[in-house]
């Protein structure tokens, strides 16, 4: 484990990193006119086909990266936390918990701000929100494929316990 400091600094690195991206997006979309906006939808994104297959691909592709490095790195590993160093190529968990909760609260503040200014559900905002819920299960199913490599000795039921 980290000492207290270090693993207060993670902590609030993601927050920050979190506010920020959301900042910039939220600017980035209620600032944008109309026109800019029509450019940027694309059609597919509103087709549930579409949707499913990235659902899918994000949730298969987590699942065979993070089983991958983990099996590359015979240590123990570590569960998805929020005071870990999210940059650590030893613990493949904790990168993919940051990116998941960054493709979370992206696509919640992209879907709020289109919806609140525009009145319409972006289909842009819509797959970041979807990738972000495939990844975090993508990364909990491998955490309960991995459960006998955690240094807890944890069952995988409680893997969402550092959401």
């Amino acid at each position: 484990m980290m000492n207290y400091e270090r693993s207060t600094f993670f902590f609030w690195f993601r927050l920050l990193l979190l506010g920020a991206s959301a900042s910039y997006i939220g600017y980035e979309y209620y600032s944008a006119n109309a026109l800019s906006l029509k450019k940027q939808w694309s059609p597919e994104l509103s087709n549930i086909y579409y949707l499913g297959a990235m659902f899918l691909f994000s949730i298969f592709g987590s699942m065979i990266v993070v089983i991958t490095q983990a099996k590359a790195n015979k240590g123990p590993l570590t569960r998805s936390s929020w005071f870990e160093n999210p940059f650590s190529l030893s613990q493949p968990f904790q990168f993919y918990h940051m990116a998941a909760w960054l493709f979370l609260t992206g696509g919640v503040v992209h879907l709020c701000t289109t919806y609140l200014k525009y009145d319409v559900i972006s289909g842009y905002g819509l797959m970041m929100f979807i990738v972000g819920v495939g990844v975090r299960l993508g990364t909990a199913i491998s955490a309960g494929r991995l459960g006998h490599r955690f240094e807890d000795g944890s069952s995988r039921s409680s893997h969402f316990r550092g959401i």
